[in-house]
């Protein structure tokens, strides 16, 4: 008996779609074991050293320790001075929460909070390599993956067409101007740590916590307008051109920013997965291609 074609069809998908998932979730695995791998050597990624050989191998080339705590300090001074503007600025109570650009913010300055003490006590105090990854390194790691492709889908989003009625977000203030302005500067500050830095970056591990946490508020938004929930203006969305309510046809500008945003937040946290893959893919070919000399 021939099986159906329709029927076959959706067997075949179903078997790519399920050799897909596993195929995930082995690189997740196998990057989450080499991450925490990784953390036994936390102090010589946060630009120290282990035990009493050696130099201190600071962040870089380009970057020794000295210059490395300085810059990790003033960049947690970046985002907690953001954190503190937009928390001068904010009328809206529990409901400023609600808002991506702040908890980008909030998200930035617990990560630069976390790796400018790691960086400070490993530069500053000698000790030797630790049988894992200590909590606070995990926790680090976890914020970062996060941050990455966060700051760069709220600098692309910022100024456009994400904003929320009142103070904030309103291009034509000047609150608004100091909000464009210092999403620029956590996403500015972001990119440099991420150059300068060695802490390792997995796609399928980190790469994947950053699609979870953007798809993740994408989320939020939709169970949030169906839940019934306002701003602390009554409107019944988080952001005007997230309004779930407005149609994708015959909406307007509200059509428009929403196919932007949702493309914001959809596709470039793949395109980070996407970059860091085709590292990935180059150091494997660079190492593969080293020729081989037997040990004599």
């Amino acid at each position: 008996m021939r099986p159906v074609r329709g029927c076959s069809r959706c067997f075949d998908a179903c078997c790519r779609a399920n050799e897909l998932c596993q195929l995930v979730r082995f690189e997740w695995r196998a990057d989450r074991r080499d991450m925490l791998l990784d953390g036994r050597h936390w102090r010589e990624v946060f630009g120290g050293r282990i035990g009493n050989a050696g130099q201190k191998m600071g962040a870089s080339a380009c970057c020794g320790p000295k210059t490395y705590v300085m810059f990790r300090l003033l960049a947690f001074a970046t985002a907690a001075a953001v954190l503190g503007l937009r928390l001068y600025y904010a009328s809206d109570g529990w409901f400023w929460f609600l808002y991506f650009n702040h908890l980008v913010t909030c998200l930035a300055t617990l990560y630069f909070g976390l790796a400018m003490v790691l960086t400070t006590v490993a530069t500053c105090t000698d000790g030797y390599e630790s049988t894992g990854a200590p909590f606070f390194v995990q926790v680090t790691s976890v914020v970062y993956a996060a941050l990455v492709p966060a700051a760069l889908v709220n600098v692309v989003s910022s100024g456009l067409v994400f904003y929320h009625y009142g103070s904030l977000f309103s291009v034509d203030t000047a609150d608004g101007i100091t909000d464009v302005g210092t999403t620029l500067g956590i996403f500015l500050v972001t990119m440099a740590d991420l150059v300068v830095n060695r802490q390792p970056y997995y796609a399928t591990f980190h790469a994947l916590i950053g699609i979870l946490f953007t798809w993740g508020y994408l989320l939020f938004t939709i169970v949030y307008y169906y839940a019934g929930g306002t701003d602390s203006y009554g409107h019944a969305y988080i952001y005007e051109y997230l309004n779930w309510g407005t149609p994708l046809r015959g909406g307007g500008g509200v059509t428009g920013g929403k196919t932007i945003l949702i493309n914001f937040f959809v596709i470039f946290p793949c395109l980070n997965l996407l970059y860091w893959a085709l590292v990935w893919v180059r150091r494997r070919v660079l190492v593969s291609s080293k020729p081989f000399h037997a040990a004599v």
